[in-house]
């Protein structure tokens, strides 16, 4: 099912930064110890950008906050392979309404409109690469990240 969000950036709403910063600690800062939720609040804060790396934009649904990605230059691993798409993160209360569909179109837009012409992706998950995948994605390579496993993808556009 299908809502429409209104796609914004953090720099327009920074108020959502700390919320960006908690969903992403908690979705990811068991990934990597150095992290602390003050550590990503201040790198929420360095997304606070309209036309440059590293931005975050917002899903809004009714005004509510509903989901967040970012495109950055690098997401801590192959630094020879820019821009990333990091922190796709879709809150519970509006899972299963394409809220994270329209957030990667969306990263891959604001990508192509700075003249990046692919995308990179890590994930954690061992079932999102078939999500990112019915998105156009290719699966490029297995690695790790301080000791976990990752699946790094790609797309052109």
């Amino acid at each position: 099912m299908l809502t429409d969000a209104t796609i914004i950036t953090l720099a327009e709403a920074p108020e959502y930064t700390e919320t960006c910063a908690r969903w992403a600690f908690e979705a990811w800062g068991r990934y990597n110890p150095e992290n602390t939720l003050e550590r990503r609040i201040q790198n929420f804060k360095q997304h606070q950008n309209k036309n440059a790396l590293p931005l975050t934009l917002l899903a809004l649904v009714d005004k509510k906050l509903a989901g967040m990605a970012s495109l950055r230059a690098n997401d801590g691993v192959r630094a020879d392979l820019t821009p990333w798409l990091g922190s796709l993160f879709v809150d519970r209360a509006y899972r299963s309404k394409q809220i994270g569909e329209q957030l990667v179109d969306a990263i891959k837009a604001k990508a192509a409109s700075l003249g990046f012409e692919e995308l990179y992706l890590l994930t954690f998950e061992d079932s999102l690469p078939d999500w990112y995948t019915t998105l156009g994605w290719k699966e490029i390579a297995k690695d790790s990240f301080h000791g976990h496993p990752i699946t790094i993808m790609k797309t052109e556009f």
